[in-house]
């Protein structure tokens, strides 16, 4: 880390760093190096020496996650000496194994702990502070920060005074993006120190636009997620230049939060998302236009997601495919039903547990509908719907309804 008239910048190898990251799972670390990223995000440290032989064989550089549990008043984890005293040791070994790795770029100490804010928890910020102390004396080579979600004034200028020896801050983000130069304007006069964006992307379902009257966010269609990616980089780019160190996108890869796709660039099996030639295009390795499927809107029932569908089980229903590029005649198309994520908190960061497919038959009559029978079961579903062409390219989208046994209403 260095200051300079021009600002703060990351230092590797005796030259600025600028972050162009994203956060990963276990998968297609080598496509995004490919795309022109050059920092990941790894979660689970578990093998990390492995993790980080992988990335340095690649050229990528990584951000690692500490993980320790969050703070809460009313169940303070951290109020138990036992607790603090086995997380010490567990830090301190992890940082003493890893901190001459080079591909290790900065410790990410905790990922939205809910840090206390000023003077509420003494007790708890000597601790956390033990464990910054911790790591700079282990490793003074790698900056140390820790991360909050979105940019509450109050939080930083809680972090600023209560935890100074912090490096930088981290900031996750996303339906907020938009904001954040306002945000940062208005706690400069209290803080002038440097942001890493360890999250940025769509919306997430915690933040939808959209619900329906029983709880479930409206997701978008991968086409429309692509152009949302392509401006919140723009976002990104225009935040404070000589404060901001970089960013990372989320999320690269498959992941399971609320929906198997809200934020999964690829699919389980490999097949990439139209968010990935997005990625590729925004970090300048690419200018060709997208030639793979693009997908408008599906309908069930001749209604669009925010209509709250409402069936009754077993009852042979319609769904239809509108605006895809090119004709769905020409793709493969898939068709599913999974329950709803009921119980769910949709704001679990990485949630790789996805609800099973139910056996359903589909018949199509034509490329654009489908007909099938719905659940038996009274609850939350959703019908999914994946687009594919030759190349393996891939567009879904989703919508959700609720079964609903006319027997149980009355």
């Amino acid at each position: 880390m260095a200051e300079s008239d021009s600002g703060y910048q990351l230092i590797k190898d005796g030259n600025p760093f600028f972050v162009k990251g994203a956060c990963v799972g276990d998968d297609h670390w080598a496509a995004f190096k490919e795309v022109g990223g050059n920092t990941i995000r790894i979660y689970d440290p578990v093998n990390l020496g492995a993790k980080l032989d992988r990335a340095d064989s690649l050229g990528l550089m990584v951000a690692v996650d500490i993980p320790l549990p969050e703070y809460t008043e009313l169940n303070n984890w951290y109020a138990d000496p036992g607790n603090m005293e086995q997380t010490t040791k567990e830090v301190s070994e992890l940082v003493s194994q890893h901190k001459d790795h080079p591909a290790l770029l900065f410790w990410i100490l905790g990922n939205e702990i809910l840090y206390p804010n000023y003077l509420q928890d003494r007790d708890f910020v000597r601790k956390f502070n033990a464990l910054i102390s911790l790591c700079h004396d282990l490793d003074p080579n790698h900056p140390v920060t820790t991360t909050v979600g979105g940019m509450s004034r109050r939080t930083v200028l809680s972090l600023k005074w209560g935890s100074s020896e912090l490096d930088f801050l981290s900031i996750n983000v996303f339906g907020s993006i938009a904001s954040l130069p306002y945000r940062m304007k208005t706690i400069a006069a209290f803080y002038k120190h440097p942001f890493m964006i360890t999250e940025w992307g769509i919306n997430g379902p915690w933040e939808a636009r959209e619900t329906t009257s029983w709880g479930a966010p409206i997701e978008k269609t991968s086409t429309k997620k692509a152009e949302q990616y392509s401006e919140r980089y723009s976002d990104i780019m225009d935040l404070d230049s000589t404060r901001v160190l970089g960013g990372f996108f989320f999320y690269w890869g498959a992941v399971h939060q609320a929906t198997p796709t809200w934020f999964s660039s690829f699919l389980p099996d490999g097949r990439p998302t139209q968010v990935v030639h997005e990625t590729n295009r925004i970090l300048g390795k690419v200018v060709r236009p997208y030639r793979g499927p693009r997908l408008g809107y599906i309908l069930l029932e001749g209604q669009g997601a925010p209509g709250n569908i409402i069936l009754t089980p077993g009852e042979e229903v319609t769904a239809s495919i509108h605006h895809a590029t090119p004709d769905p005649s020409q793709l493969e198309v898939k068709w599913n039903i999974r329950p709803e994520n009921w119980n769910r908190s949709p704001k679990a960061t990485l949630d790789l547990e996805s609800p099973g497919v139910i056996p359903t038959v589909f018949t199509h009559p034509n490329p654009r509908e489908v007909l099938f029978q719905t659940p038996l079961k009274e609850g939350p579903y959703r019908l999914y719907l994946y687009l594919s062409d030759k190349e393996g390219h891939v567009a879904t989208a989703n919508i959700p309804f609720f079964i609903l046994n006319p027997e149980y209403a009355r």
